[in-house]
């Protein structure tokens, strides 16, 4: 691919040139779609000209004059206190954020994090970015300077490979559906990802499981036990484990339909989803959610089910005609949504490389 091409173009010739130093804070254990995500970040700051460096304490973060912090929900506490510092010191703390809507919620805390947001993005030494267009939710240009696509929405571009493959496991999958069409959900199972919901919806009408298989496979969290040993015993297939990359792949590719159909306290950017996206499965998302509108907006094929009401959602399931795949994005598509997120980043981190110079969104005043 051509962008790919550019990418290690770019990347050989920022290799042998002065990079600007950016400390990237995380506590992430690396795993599944997070360590994919900080890969994502990793390659991309080296486009940009950043030689960035993963840091989970507090010393050597303040040792950097630039400090990202690729999910500021992981640390709040360490991103306020970055913010503080660059504000003395002349330095640069940039913040994106997973879940935004929070601030729009009632609740004290979710009004303290409101005001404080709406403080920070007056500071000119903090820049915070949401991983959601301004589009899904207008009011999120309140709280943030900026946005970015999430990179699992793009990082094929800069991935060797993001084509189906089998495994194992998706043959185990492909011969549990027996023909059927195939649900598979995907990374931990707990109450945010609508574990429950799934549960109901699968145990509302027989008709459905005969039309679908139903495939969990991820680390059930040890609340949702009882939930899940109910799935099983209905017919479901479940993995209690974490996935290889390949395993991955090989699900997105096997599936007839991804899960994402989250509870409406977990109303946030879904790397699962950006994944489906990319490889051209279809979603099922709650209706109204911040996923299905995305996804509306990127002519995504997302069926919208209303929380609530599992034999609706069973229906809905049951009516559902759409192709088991559709093609996967091209290359003209990701493109223009990796180069808009560079540029962003580039600027909120103070030292925009030559093509991330064009006009951008200004700060909300």
């Amino acid at each position: 691919m051509a962008a790919r091409a550019r990418w290690r173009s770019t990347r050989a010739g920022q290799a042998s040139g002065a990079l600007t130093p950016v400390h990237v804070f995380s506590r992430d254990p690396g795993v599944g779609h997070h360590r994919e995500y900080n890969e994502a970040l990793g390659r991309e700051l080296l486009t940009l000209g950043f030689a960035s460096r993963f840091v989970d304490r507090l010393a050597p973060m303040l040792a950097c004059r630039r400090v990202l912090f690729p999910m500021v929900e992981a640390a709040p506490a360490m991103f306020l206190f970055s913010a503080i510092v660059s504000l003395f010191s002349g330095g640069r703390t940039v913040g994106l954020l997973f879940r935004p809507a929070e601030c729009f919620r009632a609740g004290f805390k979710h009004r303290v994090k409101y005001a404080l947001f709406r403080l920070l993005i007056r500071v000119p030494s903090v820049r915070v970015l949401t991983i959601l267009p301004f589009s899904v939710q207008p009011r999120f240009a309140e709280i943030a300077d900026d946005w970015i696509y999430d990179p699992q929405l793009w990082d094929a571009l800069t991935l060797d490979e993001l084509a189906p493959v089998e495994t194992p496991l998706s043959g185990e999958a492909q011969a549990f559906a027996a023909g059927r069409r195939l649900i598979v959900a995907l990374g931990v199972q707990n109450r945010g990802k609508g574990l429950d919901w799934l549960r109901d919806i699968w145990a509302s009408d027989a008709a459905l499981r005969d039309s679908y298989g139903l495939v969990i496979a991820g680390p059930v969290a040890i609340d949702r036990r009882a939930g899940i040993e109910e799935l099983r015993q209905s017919g479901a297939l479940v993995v209690d484990r974490r996935l290889t990359t390949e395993e991955l792949r090989s699900l997105y590719g096997s599936a007839s339909l991804i899960w994402a159909g989250y509870h409406p306290d977990y109303d946030q950017a879904s790397g699962i989803a950006g994944r489906a996206f990319q490889f051209g499965t279809p979603l099922v998302v709650r209706q109204g959610s911040l996923v299905a509108r995305l996804m509306r907006d990127l002519g995504h094929s997302a069926l919208e089910i209303e929380y609530g009401d599992p034999a609706h959602a069973a229906a809905c399931l049951l009516a559902w005609r759409g192709a088991a795949r559709t093609k996967s994005p091209p290359e003209s598509t990701l493109d223009p949504m990796r180069t808009r997120s560079l540029r962003v980043l580039a600027a909120a981190l103070g030292a925009p490389p030559d093509f991330a110079s064009s006009p951008h969104p200004a700060r909300t005043p």
